[in-house]
């Protein structure tokens, strides 16, 4: 059965490392040189500190196997690829190892079935370059690699394998034993183990610093009420925590079926100055999934399946990816965020996704609130301006339930109407006073011929309101007392003999003249 190993992008070349390939041992590549090798790079490199425990390791099976190289690959299994990251070898001229980590090269699993076999029985396989049953490319490695011997073992994490540990040997007369390959096994599961803990480490990490960048965002967005400050907050936070070129928020109007743009921020790009306010949702199927099923959705624009409409607005703007997300509060959807990458091609992934579900809940949440405390200040200030309304008009009834009318430059007549409760009775005292004052007046009338029912509280409280005025210099004169109203404060013991009180206000005037030394003349 042909065989097969860990593949490094090697290759003959000139420059610096012309050496050690022709010791067939460097295997580490720059950057660039890799792109040439493989389809797609993966970036992220190990943690500091699990390259240091992944180097003890390797450290360790350098020295118990007496291997002159080593390295360790990790296997994408949604992808289905394998990517090498860090190499550990030992150099002819060299006593100590060398190590090298970067950002690893990465290969398809179905172009190498050993590896598959490796990795889905979870067996350690033996490639040796003078098996007669290998397959020709095995061999053709192994001979530019300078190595006879190539043990893969698999990284195992519980039941499942994460990836591979690929040991050299150089001597042909040093073939890996099977005491050697139980050993590798172990040193495989340790290593299995600091790999699993560097991802998880990385995964908390990673975690952390979303979790920060959301609170950020979160106290930003919420540290006003005012809606336009909500709306610009919000599409600049979207910007930063997700790490797009432009946001586009947009209000759902479903009288109307269509969206209209909210604000909208852009970094590093100019906006695109001829984007439409307003989307007749009947032309954009996407946006209207998003908005109907409430989920994110990504929009390519090289996309052949989008709508035309969808595709030329893309175009127009330059956009090359767009991320939408609904904007859901209080259990219904408001809007939805645009999410636009202008300068590449972007495959939103997993994590930013769910950043963007996260804070669009919260953006739309505090726009809810922003619009709530905006409608409420609505309503307040109609409250108030109907208050200042009514206290005009309530004024205005005071002064005309409660008139007062000169006679004579020191002379007032007060008439009143109607029932005088204690309420109104503290607004004539106060509206007599104010006119004694500002009229300089000395007698005041207050006519009670049209007060149908005169109880005690009233009577005390014109007597009160006369010892007022007595204060202010002036006196004040009880007019237009009707028999039956007589009749009652008698029976109900109420003390008049305080107040001046005259029949009619024909009598009260004269009394008034006659107080300022004033008289009637009739002239014929």
């Amino acid at each position: 059965m042909p065989l097969t190993c860990v593949r490094f992008p090697v290759r003959p070349q000139t420059g610096r490392n012309t050496g050690f390939w022709g010791n067939g041992l460097s295997l580490h590549l720059e950057y660039q040189e890799r792109r040439e090798m493989v389809s797609q790079e993966k970036s992220g490199p190990l943690p500091a500190e699990v390259k240091h425990l992944l180097e003890i390791v390797c450290q360790q099976i350098l020295q118990e196997l007496g291997a002159s190289s080593c390295s360790l690959s990790q296997w994408d299994r949604a992808r289905n690829t394998i990517t090498t990251q860090i190499t550990y070898a030992i150099q002819p001229e060299m006593e100590e190892p060398q190590f090298y980590a970067g950002v690893g090269a990465e290969y398809r699993l179905d172009d190498y079935p050993v590896t598959a076999r490796v990795l889905q029985e979870q067996v350690p396989i033996v490639v040796r370059k003078d098996d007669p049953l290998a397959d020709p490319a095995e061999i053709a490695y192994l001979e530019e690699m300078g190595q006879q011997v190539n043990l893969m073992v698999p990284l195992t994490v519980g039941d499942r394998a994460i990836g591979f540990l690929s040991i050299h040997q150089r001597e042909s007369s040093r073939p890996f034993t099977s005491e050697e390959i139980a050993r590798a096994c172990n040193l495989a599961r340790q290593a299995a183990l600091v790999v699993e803990g560097g991802h998880l480490f990385v995964e908390a990490r990673r975690e952390l610093k979303d979790l920060a960048a959301l609170l950020e965002a979160s106290s930003d967005i919420t540290s006003s009420l005012e809606l336009e400050a909500v709306l610009r907050s919000a599409s600049k936070q979207f910007v930063r925590v997700i790490g797009v070129e432009g946001c586009i928020l947009l209000r759902h109007d479903p009288e109307e079926n269509r969206l209209q743009i909210w604000a909208k921020h852009f970094q590093g790009v100019p906006s695109p100055g001829d984007a439409p306010d307003a989307y007749a949702l009947q032309s954009y199927p996407l946006r209207s999934r998003v908005l109907s099923e409430r989920i994110p959705l990504v929009v390519q624009e090289d996309d052949p399946t989008i709508a035309p409409e969808e595709r030329a607005e893309m175009q127009k703007a330059e956009v090359k990816s767009l991320l939408l997300v609904p904007l859901q509060a209080y259990g219904r959807v408001i809007g939805l965020v645009e999410l636009a990458s202008r300068s590449y091609r972007r495959d939103f992934g997993r994590r930013e996704i769910e950043l963007a579900l996260t804070l669009a809940n919260q953006a739309a949440t505090a726009i809810e609130n922003a619009r709530l405390y905006t409608r409420v200040q609505e309503q307040l200030d109609e409250l108030r301006r109907a208050h200042e309304v009514q206290a005009r008009l309530l004024k205005t009834v005071r002064e005309m339930s409660t008139p007062v009318i000169p006679v004579h430059d020191q002379i007032l007549v007060m008439p009143l109407i109607g029932t005088v409760d204690s309420e109104r009775a503290r607004q004539l005292t106060e509206r007599m006073l104010e006119e004694i004052q500002q009229q300089r007046a000395r007698v005041v009338l207050v006519d009670i011929t049209g007060v149908a029912l005169v109880d005690t509280a009233t009577a005390q409280a014109l007597i009160r309101a006369a010892h007022m005025v007595r204060l202010l210099g002036a006196e004040m004169v009880l007019v237009g007392t009707r028999p039956e109203v007589a009749q009652t404060l008698v029976l109900l013991g109420v003390d008049m003999g305080g107040l001046v009180s005259m029949a009619t206000l024909q009598n009260g005037v004269e009394y008034a003249l006659r107080r300022l030394g004033l008289s009637i003349v009739v002239r014929r």
